[in-house]
């Protein structure tokens, strides 16, 4: 499997969001690394697990600056947060209840974080950064 890395072609300009943005990806590619080794089943728990506090934190973080700065793209934003939050829920509660075969969840969780890290990243919280620095907003 590959693994992202990090891009400095997604930093936002905004050091609380890039940083927890970095660490979304050295989670992921951890999880990608032990993938390769054979151990992905046992680690995509320990993602699952990291992702859910991961998206009400850096979720809730990123929507008070959206509406600190009264910015226009908050509505979509949060939408795509709250579908994030749900995809996750739902990959938890399947491993949890062992509805699913662990291996098409372990493909599911990798396309949906790598959909995730790369559309949403670079297209929706790019905007925002670029709203930022229009405004002249650090």
């Amino acid at each position: 499997m590959i693994e992202l890395g990090w891009d400095k072609k997604l930093e936002t300009g905004i050091e609380l969001i890039d940083n927890q943005h970095r660490e979304l990806f050295l989670r992921f590619d951890l999880f990608m690394r032990a993938c390769d080794q054979g151990s992905g089943l046992e680690e995509i728990e320990k993602l699952l697990i990291f992702l859910e506090s991961y998206a009400r934190e850096h979720f809730r973080d990123e929507e008070a600056l959206m509406v600190k700065h009264n910015y226009p793209g908050y509505s979509p934003q949060r939408i795509h947060h709250r579908k994030a939050t749900q995809c996750i829920f739902g990959m938890k509660q399947m491993l949890d209840n062992r509805q699913q075969d662990q291996l098409i969840l372990l493909k599911e969780a990798n396309l949906t974080v790598q959909e995730w890290m790369i559309n949403h990243i670079y297209t929706m919280d790019m905007v925002f950064a670029k709203f930022l620095r229009r405004h002249s907003i650090q």
